[in-house]
């Protein structure tokens, strides 16, 4: 079965904090070989968006380091699956991936305040 996966960024590092993420790495997935068919660009986007952003690129499931549960609660049911907890390069990540062995940490971010106007989990 292929997977569409978004890889959340901060440069050319898994993002450590969902909302303020506007870069993905998009890649499809399927019998354990990916296929990066680029990244995708959110504008103008905050915590409550990113779900509706990623639903409409059609992506079936969201890898990121540090996540709230209402963002992890808002992706499901857009039928996004999350891997959260995740860390390191873009390459590494997508080599995780492709050998099944990136599993989320179920480590959920709780009680973060990220100043004004930002995602307040």
């Amino acid at each position: 079965m292929k997977e569409k996966i978004a890889i959340a960024l901060e440069g050319e590092e898994v993002s450590q904090h969902f909302g303020h993420t506007t870069q993905f790495c998009v890649i499809e997935l399927e019998a354990g070989k990916a296929n990066q068919t680029g990244n995708i660009s959110l504008q103008d986007g905050d915590c409550h968006s990113i779900p509706v952003f990623l639903h409409q690129n059609q992506i079936n499931k969201l890898v990121v380091g540090g996540i709230g549960q209402g963002a992890v609660e808002r992706l499901q049911e857009a039928n996004i699956g999350v891997i959260c907890g995740a860390q390191g390069s873009l390459s590494e990540t997508i080599e995780a991936l492709e050998k099944n062995s990136l599993h989320s940490t179920e480590s959920i971010c709780s009680g973060h305040e990220h100043g004004e106007g930002g995602c307040h989990h």
